[in-house]
């Protein structure tokens, strides 16, 4: 496990946050009576997100490894930055923020309201 450099806690806490999601999902779907087929298009963007946030995190992490501990700070907080946009993009153009919250969410759809 040498090869993920760090990187291995964070990709462990990501699995059992999954499993422990899983479990709430089964447990919530059999007291409630919710299917997954309801879920099926969020479940699949999330683990899709989830796969490709990780192969392009290591990717980078082998082009660029911070050394100093501002710089990793910066890697992640732009990283981080980097793949929310993205996240948002993708939840609002397969239309999973509507059907969640009822309306699409970033900050070009933010309005004030003394703007309105």
């Amino acid at each position: 496990m040498a090869w993920l450099q760090g990187f291995g806690a964070i990709l462990a806490t990501s699995i059992s946050f999954g499993f422990i999601a899983f479990l709430c999902l089964r447990k919530v779907g059999h007291e409630f009576h919710v299917h997954y087929g309801q879920l099926s298009k969020l479940i699949g963007v999330n683990v899709g997100f989830f796969i490709v946030v990780v192969g392009i995190a290591e990717g980078l992490h082998r082009i660029f490894l911070p050394t100093t501990k501002l710089g990793a700070l910066i890697y992640a907080a732009v990283f981080g930055l980097v793949a929310l946009g993205a996240y948002l993009s993708v939840a609002n153009r397969l239309g999973l923020s509507r059907a969640v919250f009822d309306r699409n969410i970033g900050y070009k759809y933010f309005r004030y309201k003394h703007f309105e």
